[in-house]
């Protein structure tokens, strides 16, 4: 599999939540990123592209769940290589395969997250457990969840968690249509956020949704446009 091409990281006067410096990354086939460089700015960034393109790898790497070979990368100031937990600090991912919390209920889980997260915002929890219908489920343990349920609830948990980035891998996989198009709402306020950024990876680029950046692994092999 061919590396991504570096392009040069865009010029900004706004400062970027998220930035990686040479970049290197493979899994012994080719390269998925090569001395690749890139920036998130505040707002909604899509990843997006097909199958083995590394939009799940990405992701990881953004959330310092697998380290690099190479490069720097760095969230809010903070760099993963000299201030690992600051770095992991300032993100939310919940990783829906993740089986890890399996035997907590939802309320639980919920409140890890809260426990987490400095800047937890609990009036948006309260939304998030309404409008996508969670209330029901608050007490039984995440392992007795549907996939569509188990991943709103990891999703929830990341969109309260007030920080600095939130990463969504596949955010409207196995969802009912009334929730997508409520987490499609609650996405394209993102758009507008001057501090913060949330990053989601998905196969194509909804026409209905509001970017403010996106990052092509088809063409560009993850150079930002």
């Amino acid at each position: 599999m061919p590396g991504a091409r570096m392009r040069p990281v865009p010029t900004s006067t706004v400062a970027p939540v998220w930035q990686a410096r040479g970049l290197h990354f493979g899994y012994g086939q080719g390269p998925l990123f090569a001395n690749w460089s890139c920036q998130v700015l505040p707002g909604l960034t899509a990843v997006h592209g097909d199958e083995s393109t590394g939009k799940s790898t990405l992701m990881r790497l953004l959330a310092g769940v697998i380290p690099a070979e190479s490069g720097e990368l760095e969230l809010g100031g903070a760099s993963l290589a000299r201030e690992p937990q600051r770095y992991r600090q300032n993100l939310a991912w919940n990783d829906p395969q993740d089986t890890a919390f399996d035997q907590l209920t939802v309320a639980e889980f919920f409140e890890r997250a809260r426990q987490q997260h400095l800047d937890f915002i609990p009036s948006d929890l309260v939304d998030l457990v309404e409008e996508l219908r969670l209330q029901e489920y608050l007490q039984k343990p995440i392992y007795m969840l549907s996939t569509g349920t188990r991943r709103k609830v990891f999703f929830t948990a990341s969109l309260a968690s007030g920080a600095k980035l939130v990463l969504l891998d596949g955010p409207f996989a196995a969802l009912d249509m009334a929730s997508i198009q409520y987490l499609k709402k609650c996405l394209s306020g993102w758009s507008r956020h001057p501090s913060k950024a949330c990053v989601i990876a998905l196969h194509e680029l909804p026409d209905d949704l509001q970017l403010t950046h996106a990052i092509d692994l088809n063409d560009l092999r993850g150079c930002c446009t």
